[in-house]
């Protein structure tokens, strides 16, 4: 993993930095007169003291700061490209990420690479909130990562990050027996992935699968077709697991207008079919 991070991030760097001298001389005079030229120069010193407590406390007004808070981007992002250590990643990815979260996007992937797992969530986390082909990019790396709360943040941002291309691995995890890859998967497959449901609604328990089913039939877009809501409802009216007829009762009454005849049609034989079942 180590050498896509490296040149996906100094890709990144590059363009940010450009960015960043722009929206330093962008900043209005409201912002300017929120912190005075002192009191920014005195929370910089602080950040550059490598005193972990100097520095928390630093970020905290910093971030709580929304006027002003954006001109510290470049010296948030300065301190992660010298090497920090672990203790003081995350709070500083996490600050980064409110500041100016596209300035930190090539940081964010770089520290996704790190030794230490506690950066590596951190950077993860910060990379699920920026649903850009790059971040999706390393997401989609990190669902290989070794720590299962790393595999978990990545797959929940490419779900938010609707990103269908990350599908196949999402339903390999589930197959895997990694039960939060679902709902991403619901989220994001396009075609033969979207299988992973009908299964998962035939074998696993309804508490594992409901959110998933809901998330895919909220769905009206092409990647979620008819054929596969049906196989999920043939299933579901299939299945004796207690609450499965409460279940289906409340997913046809949440139907979007848009769902077809088709798929109503199976939505009520699921539920008649589904009405002696144990509640």
């Amino acid at each position: 993993m180590g050498r896509f991070f490296r040149v996906l991030a100094w890709v990144l760097a590059t363009e940010s930095l450009a960015r960043a001298g722009d929206s330093q001389g962008a900043v209005g005079a409201g912002q300017r007169k929120a912190l005075g030229t002192d009191q920014r120069s005195a929370l910089k010193r602080r950040l550059e003291t490598g005193d972990e407590g100097a520095v928390r406390a630093a970020l905290h007004e910093i971030v709580g700061n929304e006027a002003s808070r954006k001109e510290f981007g470049p010296t948030l992002a300065a301190l992660l490209d010298a090497g920090v250590p672990a203790s003081l990643a995350p709070s500083l990815l996490a600050a980064l990420g409110t500041v100016d979260g596209a300035l930190g996007a090539s940081r964010f992937i770089a520290y996704a690479d790190h030794r230490d797992v506690i950066v590596r969530r951190a950077a993860a986390t910060e990379l699920s909130k920026l649903h850009t082909v790059p971040a999706r990019a390393a997401l989609a790396v990190l669902l290989r990562d070794f720590d299962g709360d790393v595999r978990r943040i990545a797959a929940a941002g490419l779900g938010d990050a609707a990103a269908s291309e990350a599908a196949p691995d999402l339903a390999r995890l589930w197959d895997r027996g990694e039960r939060y890859a679902l709902v991403p998967l619901a989220q994001v497959c396009v075609g033969s992935p979207c299988a992973a449901l009908t299964k998962a609604a035939g074998a696993a328990p309804l508490g594992d699968t409901s959110a998933a089913i809901q998330v895919f039939f909220s769905r009206t877009d092409r990647g979620a077709p008819d054929a596969v809501k049906t196989d999920v409802l043939a299933a579901l009216g299939a299945s004796k697991a207690p609450a499965v007829h409460a279940f289906l009762v409340d997913l046809s009454e949440r139907a979007p207008k848009a769902t077809s005849s088709t798929v109503r049609a199976a939505l009520e034989g699921a539920v008649r079919a589904t009405k002696g079942a144990p509640q």
